[in-house]
């Protein structure tokens, strides 16, 4: 965006809107999709703590640095929500909970086969034989996830809760990392694990189940 603003007839910044519409043109033109839907983390219910918010007190997706060049983009999305739905697109809002929770709704609700675009990993969860995920460039599917993501999919969430999430301030065990995780996760029924890590992950699952939001 930097260096490229631009501005209707109505003195609006569109860059932005631009931009998301070419993408979704050039996305359009490979896949041939028979309906697209757009979730928005925007809130039908304002000002209600979702659980995850309870759970961690608050402290969930705090501090966040505010990026100018996302904030502008952010600035447009009422004009770009109108232009999609002009074009056909959906839009969902959550009612108290996120945008990740609405693709899981979706995920799981869609008949025929659906593909996510999105680069948030917490979504990979969600691939099964119905769903496929495209992260940039990198298509996952449930035939490849192993070998695109490193763990077996009926073992990622438990990675996720082991190795924890500092995006959205979600802590996991201490000292361990993508590997290790990894390992233990896949493992975790032949562990000896504490009772408070345990505990730590079972929180974690909670929080990062994406089911248990739908």
């Amino acid at each position: 965006l930097r260096g490229r603003t631009k501005i209707n007839s109505a003195g609006e910044r569109v860059e932005s809107v631009e931009n998301f519409i070419q993408s979704v043109s050039i996305l359009v033109k490979e896949y041939s999709p028979s309906e697209i839907y757009v979730a928005w983390d925007k809130k039908l219910t304002k000002d209600v703590e979702n659980f995850r918010q309870v759970e961690l007190q608050g402290q969930y997706k705090a501090g966040r640095p505010k990026i100018p060049d996302i904030e502008n983009m952010f600035k447009q999305e009422g004009l770009l929500r109108e232009v999609l739905e002009a074009f056909g697109v959906v839009n969902l809002f959550p009612n108290t909970l996120e945008a990740d929770d609405i693709m899981s709704w979706l995920a799981h609700t869609l008949n025929g086969t659906s593909l996510i675009i999105s680069s948030d990993q917490d979504l990979y969860q969600l691939v099964s034989p119905q769903v496929s995920i495209l992260d940039k460039k990198k298509l996952i599917t449930v035939d490849n996830f192993e070998e695109m993501v490193g763990v077996p999919l009926h073992a990622y969430v438990r990675y996720k809760a082991i190795k924890g999430d500092n995006s959205d301030k979600i802590a996991g065990l201490p000292g361990f990392g993508k590997v290790r995780s990894a390992k233990l996760a896949q493992s975790w029924a032949d562990n000896k694990v504490s009772e408070e890590y345990k505990k730590i992950v079972e929180r974690n699952i909670r929080l990062m189940d994406l089911t248990r939001g739908y």
